[in-house]
């Protein structure tokens, strides 16, 4: 499955893949991408499988300083971070240029390699399971929150001047509540002026 849209505020695409459903205990990959231009993407990661599966992401940057917060698990380097939604049982690390193992690298071109700061996210859980990570390009996000479960999930966030509310629905075939929005769309995407209360973005993929 996949979906794909573009316009001057946002962009966002959807597609999964079956390259692990050869295993013995196979599992479908989703992902979804939404980038609030120009402020931040939002990545969800939805597993649909069953039984326990270990799971790594892996996050490739250019930063060589960098700071990590333990508790919250949020990567920051100069004006960008990226923040997980579920954080309580992941565990992080951060690694750059290690020979054994060979982590922490990226190639510009054929037969190059060079070092990257490259930050892994992992956790080993039982399936079906949905993952939410935010990168924030400007430094602008405040705070956020998040709801969700297989159907569909709602992603509050707090930014300087406004706020956004994402609400993902993969079962379409029906109206949902959530977020108070009865509605049967795929995506929906409000923004709303914290000084006038004005929703100033909107938009829905039907």
């Amino acid at each position: 499955a996949s979906s794909w849209i573009t316009s001057k505020g946002f962009d966002y695409i959807y597609a999964e893949h079956d390259g692990y459903r050869r295993y013995a205990d196979p599992v479908t990959h989703g992902r979804a991408v939404f980038f609030a231009k120009p402020d931040y993407w939002v990545i969800v990661d939805r597993l649909e499988g069953h039984g326990e599966h270990s799971v790594e992401m892996f996050f490739h940057t250019p930063f060589e300083e960098y700071e990590l917060d333990d508790s919250k698990k949020i990567f920051r380097a100069q004006d960008f971070a990226i923040i997980p939604l579920s954080p309580d049982d992941l565990n992080v690390s951060v690694c750059r240029g290690e020979e054994e193992g060979m982590q922490g690298w990226f190639s510009p071109c054929y037969g190059i390699k060079q070092p990257s700061t490259t930050l892994t996210y992992s956790f080993t859980a039982e399936l079906p399971r949905v993952m939410v990570t935010l990168l924030d390009a400007s430094n602008l996000i405040n705070d956020a929150g998040l709801s969700s479960d297989m159907e569909g999930l709602v992603i509050d966030i707090e930014l300087e001047s406004s706020r956004d509310k994402l609400v993902f629905n993969w079962r379409s075939d029906r109206q949902t509540a959530r977020a108070d929005l009865g509605t049967d769309a795929k995506v929906v995407y409000l923004r709303t002026d914290n000084s006038s209360g004005d929703v100033t973005r909107v938009a829905l993929e039907a």
